[in-house]
């Protein structure tokens, strides 16, 4: 017979029992709540930067057939011109319509930024020479006609420069963006081209005939990512 004690007890080790189990399973959902807000997270970051680089690169090709329906009216690639009200050292707007990319009258291009990607506007130089993708065969043997005219959208996220390569079918060795091992020059194309530096990687080919890629720039430091308007 279970005296009155022994089933107090009993009752006792009952709800300790339920205690524990509660407990067990509060403390299993709160893990498992958080391994899922950490993972909604970086995937949330992960789909904001592949819908961030597919505009990107959508507007750079928007600007290349701006270049290109200028070209194509006659013009020559000198007679390019960046002229905006929001951008500085390319001039002033309205000069010469028909060849400015962002006059509707010309390229008719609608300039546009991307704040979510960089704090610095667009840059557009005739300065760099890309290897292999106009009429580039050596450094020796090339002077300004080799150098090309190029976009470049500069210091963004390492993880939106890969994300760029992803979308574009470029490498990102070792899980990184590549490295461009020369120089960049970021001077302002005004009508001139200049021969001043090749954007290369002297160990690898990781840029020869490629015309758009994001990289890391050993010398200037930070992530850009460049799309050639103009082969030359």
């Amino acid at each position: 017979m279970i005296t009155r004690q022994e089933s107090m007890i009993n009752e006792r080790g009952n709800v300790l029992f339920l205690v524990l189990i509660v407990a067990a399973l509060f403390a299993a959902l709160s893990y498992a709540v958080t391994q899922s807000s950490d993972g909604s997270g970086s995937s949330i970051d992960y789909e904001r930067n592949e819908i961030l680089a597919s505009d990107i690169l959508k507007y750079s090709k928007t600007l290349e057939r701006g270049v290109n329906t200028i070209l194509s009216n006659g013009h020559s690639e000198n007679d390019i011109s960046f002229a905006h009200d929001d951008l500085t050292g390319y001039g002033t707007y309205g000069d010469s319509p028909e060849t400015e990319v962002f006059n509707p009258q010309g390229g008719g291009v609608t300039l546009r930024t991307f704040p979510q990607a960089t704090s610095d506007e667009w840059i557009f130089t005739g300065a760099n020479v890309v290897e292999y993708v106009g009429g580039y065969t050596s450094w020796a043997s090339c002077d300004a006609s080799c150098a090309d005219l190029l976009v470049i959208l500069t210091n963004i996220d390492e993880d939106l420069c890969m994300q760029i390569n992803d979308l574009l079918g470029e490498p990102n060795p070792s899980g990184a963006p590549p490295r461009e091992a020369s120089n960049i020059s970021f001077d302002k194309f005004t009508g001139a081209f200049t021969k001043t530096y090749r954007i290369d990687n002297d160990s690898t080919s990781a840029f020869d005939g490629v015309r758009s890629i994001c990289f890391e720039s050993q010398n200037e430091g930070g992530y850009h990512f460049y799309h050639v308007l103009y082969a030359r």
